[in-house]
């Protein structure tokens, strides 16, 4: 999820909701791929084959799967960004570096 520091600290509690419902439409669509694939395809107003084909290579993860990358292994997270920045800013893709402790707050796993 990406959200402004604005909206951390005016609206703690909100975005703690928004997670928590994340979380449980991710939980349902593990525990129901093909109820799920059902719901998203009625929500995009696309087939369901095409959800399926859409949704090929593309993890959701669980809520503990993210704390592990933006909590537990933070700097191997950051790291990565960095590298990750420095090559496209190195191809010209992008203008500037982009800072990953500016990034990354792990407030909503508090």
């Amino acid at each position: 999820m990406v959200t402004t520091q604005r909206m951390i600290d005016e609206y703690p509690e909100e975005l703690r909701k928004i997670v928590d419902a994340i979380e449980s439409g991710t939980d349902y669509f593990h525990e129901y791929p093909d109820e799920g694939a059902e719901i998203a395809a009625k929500a995009m107003d696309t087939p369901v084959e095409q959800v399926a084909t859409m949704a090929q290579g593309v993890k959701l993860l669980t809520k503990a799967e993210a704390k592990e990358i933006l909590v537990t292994n933070v700097e191997r997270t950051k790291q990565t960004i960095r590298e990750f920045s420095e090559f496209f800013v190195g191809l010209k893709l992008v203008d500037a570096s982009i800072n990953p402790d500016e990034l990354i707050d792990p407030v909503l796993f508090e």
